[in-house]
């Protein structure tokens, strides 16, 4: 039986120092078969829907809500998103739900929640139950929070800056669902944060610190039990109690 996975995106790199906040009016939206719009893209949604057809997966399109970096989010954007996808879920469950697949940034901040991400998933976590799997991509200036750690199976970060690789690491988290459909096994995450945190100039792959953490990562994916390592520069422009350096492991 084909498995069915649920796929949504919420994504937004918010400077709060900015003045004035981003509206709902500056997003795109996508919803339910436009999502799949972005074939051919080289986004990282053209990524996982190219992997779900491989795999034959039964896709289920929900919403994605994209706008370019800029002040905080209004709490309207993110209330909207999550009306509209608690209602893609419910039904999706009605009918049956093997996976959650999720494109995000990390960043995100609005004007109640300064982790957006992390409220996002445990509200879809207390939705879901804790059976369903929650895999998913985000950028490498992700702000990584413990709801995040908690609520996920396993969040995959961008390894490249300029982020050359936005596409392949959502094939490398969509990749890891499907290993985990096939052994059975879900995976569990784990965070590592910093006293850390470095301007946005200086979190370029091509030269240290970040290429050498980028290396140590790589070398901890050999083992076996590693499922993926991703190191998470942070976004210094987001005022947020997560922001800084950080680090998933996934096993």
């Amino acid at each position: 039986m084909r498995p069915r996975v649920l796929i949504a995106g919420l994504f937004h790199e918010t400077h709060t120092f900015l003045e004035g906040t981003t509206p709902l009016s500056t997003f795109d939206v996508r919803s339910g078969e436009e999502l799949f719009l972005s074939r051919g893209d080289g986004s990282p949604l053209d990524g996982v829907l190219d992997v779900a057809e491989d795999k034959g997966w039964q896709i289920i399109p929900t919403l994605d809500m994209r706008a370019t970096p800029g002040a905080t989010v209004t709490d309207e954007v993110f209330e909207s998103f999550w009306d509209k996808l608690e209602g893609y879920v419910s039904n999706a469950l009605a009918e049956g739900l093997d996976a959650v697949y999720l494109v995000l940034h990390g960043a995100c901040v609005c004007e109640s929640y300064a982790d957006v991400e992390g409220e996002l998933l445990e509200r879809l976590r207390q939705l879901i139950g804790d059976e369903v799997p929650i895999f998913g991509v985000f950028d490498l200036h992700a702000n990584l929070s413990e709801r995040m750690a908690r609520y996920a199976n396993a969040l995959v970060g961008y390894r490249e800056n300029p982020h050359t690789d936005a596409r392949a690491a959502a094939v490398r988290a969509a990749e890891l669902l499907a290993e985990a459909f096939q052994s059975g096994v879900i995976p569990k995450m784990f965070l590592r944060q910093t006293p850390v945190m470095w301007p946005p100039t200086g979190t370029g792959t091509a030269f240290s610190p970040m290429k050498d953490l980028e290396a140590l990562a790589r070398r901890s994916e050999e083992d076996p039990d590693v499922w993926a390592v991703s190191v998470a520069a942070g976004f210094s422009f987001a005022d947020t109690p997560d922001t800084g350096v950080s680090f998933f492991i996934v096993t």
